[in-house]
């Protein structure tokens, strides 16, 4: 065969892993099932691509540092905890999500795919947040057949089609700064405007307590890294029609203000301080992938718990899991991945990536907020989406320093 049959032929299988994550991106807010199956499509894809070019198709990235930490340390932890083969596998189970972000930046070459595989995203979120807003207002989970919880006022808690309020809410607030930052990129198409929209109102009737306040922190941001004319006028408009449809409604805003009761919160913290405690035994290697429940009776603290399957907190989850080494790294790669996107935020505003990699760092900081109260990271749909999030900012990254090297 010809080097140039040769080349052909592989660039023919890189096609497969994009039109892969482009698969991925389009079930994903239906259902993790298929994003995994178009997953598992992209990683043959990329086997093949290497195999035909001749190389390994790899991305040279500091991120990988304190990920390859953080997988090593976990491997070791699971390895040695009282229950190994359950925990490596648990740990296999949780941690593989990270191949989208892995060959989302491995495989796309142009503004134009990522641009492609944005636009199938918003589609299929766009449709599931109006299934959403419907289930607010009927309490009908039309897809099973089942009754959602009314939270007063005529309101139900809607799930979108992952079935768990808070799944559904991490995810579309998410959705929300991505589709958000597409549409500065053209704020005068009303079009790309209805997605964000539609979003807002979907996360509003999900009454979900962490993605309300991680967003009532991060939009005061959002405007602020925007700070030109008319984009910085209709974040701050936003910011300031959520914060008032939240207080004139009186089921939201008695949600909104129930942060503030304490009361509501002791499983929460008396989840914590089990996990401190511990922690406090096992600082080094931790308890191993999945077994919180099989020590939770052990340190438990007195008190009130209405559920004790994880610790409510994605770092104190890691921590208990793989100790403090683990935490240490876990937290490096977000850093490292948030440095990336505001990089290429900065580099070159105005471009799609630019304006991407902003959003992508408020939606992946909407993340590390909420999982101080949420177990995301431990959640398929939001695993994935963390790290298709996290594919994508360290893609905008390289794409601009492409460009950069082209341009000199």
């Amino acid at each position: 065969m010809s080097s140039k049959r040769r080349l052909d032929e592989a660039e023919r299988w890189r096609k497969v892993v994009v039109w892969s994550i482009a698969a991925f991106a389009g079930t994903l807010p239906f259902s993790h099932v298929p994003a995994q199956i178009a997953l598992g499509i992209g990683a043959i894809g990329w086997v093949v691509w290497s195999v035909r070019s001749g190389r390994a198709n790899i991305v040279g990235e500091a991120f990988f540092i304190p990920a390859l930490i953080y997988w090593t340390w976990n491997i070791l932890a699971s390895a040695v905890s009282e229950r190994p083969s359950h925990s490596l596998l648990a740990l296999v189970d949780n941690e593989w999500p990270a191949l989208v972000g892995v060959l989302t930046l491995w495989s796309l070459r142009s503004e134009g795919e990522l641009r492609s595989i944005l636009r199938v995203f918003f589609v299929s979120s766009g449709i599931a947040m109006l299934y959403g807003i419907v289930q607010t207002f009927t309490g009908v989970e039309w897809i099973k057949g089942a009754h959602l919880s009314p939270i007063g006022g005529g309101f139900y808690r809607a799930v979108g089609f992952s079935g768990f309020y808070l799944t559904f809410a991490g995810f579309a607030m998410t959705v929300f700064f991505l589709a958000s930052a597409y549409a500065l990129e053209r704020p005068s198409s009303t079009a790309r405007w209805m997605v964000p929209g539609l979003t807002i109102l979907a996360i509003l009737g999900t009454f979900a307590r962490s993605v309300w306040l991680a967003m009532a922190l991060l939009l005061p941001f959002a405007a602020w890294a925007v700070s030109r004319g008319k984009s910085r006028m209709v974040a701050v408009a936003v910011g300031c029609s959520v914060a008032a449809l939240v207080f004139a409604v009186e089921p939201l805003r008695d949600r909104a203000l129930s942060v503030f009761d304490l009361a509501q919160h002791e499983t929460r913290l008396n989840l914590w301080k089990t996990s401190l405690a511990i922690s406090r035994a096992h600082p080094v290697l931790g308890i191993g992938q999945d077994n919180f429940t099989t020590v939770f009776e052990v340190f438990r603290v007195e008190g009130f718990y209405d559920t004790f399957v994880h610790p409510h907190n994605d770092y104190l989850s890691v921590l208990v899991h793989g100790g403090v080494p683990a935490l240490a790294a876990f937290i490096g790669m977000w850093v490292i991945v948030l440095k990336r996107g505001w990089d290429s935020w900065k580099r070159e505003r105005g471009s799609l990536t630019s304006w991407i990699a902003l959003g992508g760092v408020a939606a992946l900081g909407g993340f590390l907020l909420s999982a101080t109260f949420q177990n995301y990271y431990g959640t398929f749909v939001n695993c994935f989406n963390w790290w298709f999030i996290s594919g994508i900012l360290l893609t905008t990254y390289h794409l601009r320093s492409q460009s950069v090297q082209s341009n000199l």
